[in-house]
């Protein structure tokens, strides 16, 4: 069994720069909060988490940077103090700086949870989303097939990672900048991380890596009509909707393998139910390496339960 804990992921990353506080740098416009606890690695049994908090009292912030899988992205989130300083979570941009060019986040980008009731416990508002570089927001570029379909093998990378300093969200006239220092040692240990991950899932990194097209759903349409006729019936009977993103491993004859649960929001009477019909009557036609031969793949999706 894989053990959850908590631990610190390299020295260098964990010195603290300054007390948590919250300070105004020459521009009045733009509040700094600089760290008030080290960074700590969360190696979940389904997720990979790299999570610090900065700030202190009303301004007290968490951000984190989340995995499920090898990626060259992250999907992160931000939640606290900083929020209250913009004003709202809506019309916000986002910049992995000085390296990287602001982002502007828009009302999709915490995908089907509405951005103006995304909550996380103490902390309250908060606002979610994936990448740390403005082409990742473009709608423009579509994505090949093998990204469009299912997920390939890629990482992190931490020359990347040593060009970010900090972490910065505007709106309007108001700027907050979480002191984030270097992320080089930060982006290689969600890497080792999700690594580990996929290697506690029995799947070998380096057969992900063969993939050169991914895995193609062919019957979602039926899938979901059956997890929509299973709703978990004391949810449904209390009105809770919850909001899950399941990861499935499609073999090599295009039948799912495994399918783990991811929880977005809270769950408590939300049961394995939607695997369960995944792993029945879901079919693919299976990723394919470079001379075409069938190849074991991950396929991510999200479930949205909702009571009208």
């Amino acid at each position: 069994m894989r053990i959850r804990f908590r631990a610190g992921v390299a020295t260098s990353i964990l010195a603290i720069s300054a007390p948590g506080t919250a300070t105004s740098a020459a521009d009045s416009s733009l509040t700094i909060l600089e760290p008030s606890s080290h960074w700590q690695l969360d190696y979940g049994e389904e997720r990979c988490r790299l999570a610090r908090l900065f700030g202190t009292g009303d301004s007290k912030t968490i951000f984190w940077m989340e995995q499920t899988g090898p990626s060259g992205t992250f999907n992160w989130l931000v939640a606290g103090g900083a929020i209250d300083l913009l004003g709202s979570v809506r019309r916000v941009s986002a910049s992995f700086g000085p390296a990287f060019e602001s982002f502007e986040l828009d009302e999709s980008s915490s995908g089907p949870i509405r951005r103006d009731s995304l909550e996380l416990a103490s902390f309250g508002k908060a606002i979610e989303s994936t990448g740390y570089r403005r082409f990742e927001h473009d709608s423009r570029g579509e994505p090949d097939e093998a990204e469009q379909f299912g997920e390939t093998y890629s990482e992190l990378n931490p020359a990347h990672g040593a060009q970010i300093e900090y972490v910065e969200f505007s709106r309007k006239d108001r700027r907050v900048r979480l002191a984030t220092g270097d992320l080089a040692d930060g982006f290689k240990a969600l890497n080792a991380c999700a690594t580990d991950l996929y290697e506690f899932w029995g799947v070998d990194p380096k057969e992900i890596a063969r993939i050169a097209t991914g895995v193609k759903p062919l019957n979602m349409k039926r899938v979901a009509r059956q997890i929509q006729k299973h709703y978990p019936s004391k949810a449904e009977r209390r009105g809770e909707d919850a909001i899950m993103q399941l990861k499935v491993l499609i073999g090599t004859d295009g039948r799912v393998e495994k399918c783990i649960t991811i929880e977005k929001t809270k769950a408590e009477n939300f049961d394995e139910r939607a695997c369960e019909l995944f792993k029945q009557h879901a079919m693919f036609e299976p990723a394919q390496d470079a001379e075409g031969k069938p190849v074991r793949a991950f396929f991510s999706t999200t479930v949205v339960y909702a009571v009208f």
